[in-house]
């Protein structure tokens, strides 16, 4: 299963990981940038193979309702609820304790 193919932006902690070819292994870090038509893709068919495969963090971003919707795997090995983030709040990263994404920057006032 190549879970980086079609994610928007993937991380990879382990460099070991990556060769030529690309990430050979699961990656820490999977966000998607849904639009109208990849909702049901991202939230449901994604989400169900990330959570499978181990994917540590899952982020769904909605551009249109400037949310984030952030998916820790939990020790039981799947998701638990989401922690939900809007425009002006900041994301603590979990895989990188000391990163926080300030979404007020990701999502400009217009």
């Amino acid at each position: 299963m190549d879970l980086q193919k079609g994610a928007d932006i993937t991380v990879v902690c382990d460099q070991s990981k990556i060769d030529k070819q690309g990430c050979k292994g699961i990656p820490d870090l999977i966000i998607e940038i849904i639009s109208p038509s990849s909702i049901k893709h991202d939230r449901v068919t994604k989400f169900n193979q990330y959570e499978k495969a181990g994917v540590v963090e899952y982020w769904i971003v909605e551009p249109e309702g400037k949310l984030v919707s952030v998916f820790i795997l939990q020790s039981n090995g799947r998701y638990g609820r989401p922690e939900i983030y809007t425009e002006d709040e900041t994301i603590n990263v979990s895989i990188f304790p000391d990163l926080m994404v300030d979404l007020s920057a990701v999502f400009p006032s217009i």
